[in-house]
């Protein structure tokens, strides 16, 4: 418990509870005074968080679970609410009431006033350990019969465990599959907490139902998949990695939510897709080797190295991010952190041979190296390379002129094919890939393939607003769209113009 240790003992003594000889012993302690009084038996543990509640002005409250509406218990994550002892016990319009033991433990909810509380203020209330206790034994029961309605309700498992790690409020979930069952932990931020444990014929059920549905082999090695639930409304995409383990295998799922939005960004969100998506999934999946970003400044290189590092990044493994410091040279700072055996080291920053060089060794050694440059040739070694680059997004609810392409349009993108450079157009990729994505029908020819226009308003004179990233992955066994074929599957999906294809082609 936190709080003035003046005002505190001056409470104490002006309440009769101890007499100032107690209380000068007390303060030969270092410790706080609250843990003193507790420990040396003058006082329980309940009768002085109250003594703390009303120095300091803060409510107390005996809390009765059975009065707990579950709208408000479900605001915190229970995992969080396990692990910091603390309650959502009531809500109003503009507050969220909750009992904790420490008021330290408020500063864990902030972050979520925005995403879990709408935005409303947090009302602290200390409460007793046996109440506080109750009401979590509540929360877990209500969240163990709600896997099991969504079960009984007949209910696909996998949709059941993402509907309840969503309820939750989690933004993915490990499973560990070993020989006496399955683990199932639940991530909120970057911490995981146990969620339930699962028989062993319900755990390999949901591994290999969770393979079925991200279309990945139905065998314990390093891969990964995706796919997407919809459900009242609302489409999930869940990411699946899967990993072989000592005692049998881990899969470690993230959520994404599309109407919900999300913190950070999944690589759909960044504008990934198709090929250019499965090719760098499959790049993440091995969690080793060298992957260089190449873009100007301001393309989103930056971005796209931060959600790789958040992809790859779990408990257990160890990140590094190399970057020039207080007169240390990167190429330094990278030896430095090279002799500390990092499981993922990220360069930010690849500006000279040196620094080229030592990456490429680091990748050598089983280190899974991430680095963004303007120039990806000083990095010839690298398992993949992703160059990306930003055009100008078409203003929501501009998409309505849409058109197949001009003689001019085509001879432009034609004659910018540059195939050293890596730029240009092959209409047929663009064509098989708008074809196998479902954004155009089968049957349409390529010449009757409607492409965006900007159209202009008065809210958005140009017809654009924001940015759309462009993204292009150079590796093994797949056939990519580039940059510029990206631009123009894009103006067919309404994202952006054809006007800003060609730019992109000419840049």
């Amino acid at each position: 418990m936190r709080g003035d240790d003046q005002l505190f003992g001056q409470f104490l003594l002006d309440a009769g509870l101890v007499t100032r000889s107690q209380l000068d012993a007390l303060r030969e302690d270092e410790r706080p005074l609250s843990r003193v009084l507790i420990d040396s038996g003058v006082m329980g543990e309940d009768e002085v968080r109250r003594a703390c509640a009303h120095s300091l002005g803060v409510p107390f409250v005996v809390v009765d679970p059975y009065d707990i509406p579950l709208e408000a218990l479900v605001l915190i994550p229970e995992p969080l609410s396990r692990a910091r002892n603390v309650v959502a016990f009531g809500s109003d319009e503009g507050s969220v009431h909750v009992a904790l033991l420490d008021l330290a433990d408020l500063d864990t909810l902030l972050p979520l006033r925005a995403s879990h509380f709408g935005g409303r203020k947090l009302v602290a209330h200390f409460t007793t350990r046996d109440s506080l206790k109750r009401a979590l034994i509540k929360y877990q029961k209500h969240l163990k019969e709600k896997f099991g309605e969504l079960l009984v309700g007949g209910v696909h498992m996998v949709e059941a465990l993402v509907g309840h790690a969503l309820y939750s409020k989690a933004g993915g979930a490990h499973v560990d599959l070993g020989t006496q069952g399955a683990l199932v932990r639940y991530q909120v931020g970057h911490a995981l907490h146990e969620a339930m444990r699962l028989p062993s014929l319900a755990g390999r059920t949901l591994v290999a139902q969770l393979k079925v549905m991200a279309k990945l082999l139905p065998v314990a090695r390093p891969q990964t998949g995706k796919f997407k639930l919809e459900k009242d409304g609302e489409t999930t995409h869940v990411q699946v990695s899967t990993t072989p383990t000592v005692d049998g295998e881990r899969v470690h799922i993230r959520f994404a939510r599309a109407a919900h939005g999300q913190r950070g960004h999944t690589l759909e969100s960044l504008g990934f897709h198709g090929e250019n998506l499965s090719a760098l999934d499959m790049v993440l999946a091995r969690r080793k080797g060298l992957v260089v970003v190449c873009g100007k400044e301001g393309s989103g290189k930056s971005t796209l190295l931060h959600t790789l590092v958040d992809l790859v990044q779990h408990p257990g493994v160890s990140v590094a991010v190399v970057e020039e410091q207080g007169g240390v040279s990167v190429a330094a700072a990278l030896r430095g952190t090279l002799k500390q055996h990092p499981d993922v080291v990220v360069i930010n920053d690849v500006q000279n041979a040196e620094v080229a060089w030592l990456a490429a060794a680091a990748a050598a050694r089983g280190i899974f190296v991430l680095v963004g440059t303007e120039n990806g040739d000083m990095l010839p070694q690298a398992d993949a390379v992703v160059r990306v680059g930003l055009v100008r997004r078409l203003a929501t609810n501009q998409f309505a002129n849409m058109a197949p392409l001009s003689r001019a349009e085509s001879e432009v993108l034609e004659q910018a094919a540059d195939p050293d450079a890596g730029v240009g157009v092959n209409f047929r990729k663009v064509y098989e890939a708008l074809k196998e994505e479902n954004i155009i029908d089968p049957g349409v020819s390529w010449k009757d393939v409607a492409f965006a226009r900007p159209t202009p308003s008065t809210e958005h004179p140009n017809g654009y607003s924001g940015n759309v990233g462009l993204q292009e992955v150079a590796a093994p066994g797949f056939e990519t769209l580039n940059i510029v074929e990206d631009a123009l599957f894009k103006a067919a999906q309404g994202l952006t113009s054809v006007e800003e294809a060609v730019r992109a082609a000419g840049e």
